[in-house]
């Protein structure tokens, strides 16, 4: 588990999450690109499972990973406390230890989001999912 909850400075990331953080990552490293490049406004977000996303905003100058909730009455989600935000610099250096990460941890390197699980065959059993379908 690499980032999800934030403990004292620790946090990690289920494996399923990780699988698919690295599957946007390129979308990330795009959205990063842009923000740095200031020519128009960005405001990306993408669900990396279980509540937790990632994101890129215009003026801040970092990628957020954080949990967010859905508040009573209403239909947009809202970021919680619990995450981590990475300055770009932390975030290309995570960037670059990437490919040691999965080597020194194959579990990691083999590990796939949770949508595309097996037990994830029809509509209903992702509907049912904590980690699909947070809200």
């Amino acid at each position: 588990m690499i980032f999800t909850y934030l403990y004292s400075n620790q946090s990690y990331l289920h494996n399923y999450r990780w699988a698919q953080l690295l599957l946007q990552l390129d979308e990330i490293e795009r959205n990063v690109s842009m923000l740095l490049s200031e020519e128009e406004d960005v405001k990306y977000q993408n669900h990396l499972g279980g509540g937790v996303y990632a994101s890129v905003t215009s003026h801040f100058y970092c990628v957020d990973f954080r949990r967010f909730f859905l508040p009573r009455g209403t239909t947009t989600a809202k970021p919680t406390r619990r995450g981590v935000a990475l300055r770009i610099s932390e975030f290309k250096q995570l960037h670059n230890v990437i490919a040691s990460i999965n080597t020194d941890f194959p579990e990691l390197a083999s590990a796939i989001p949770c949508y595309l699980q097996q037990d994830h065959n029809s509509q209903e059993t992702v509907a049912v999912c904590r980690e699909c379908c947070q809200f």
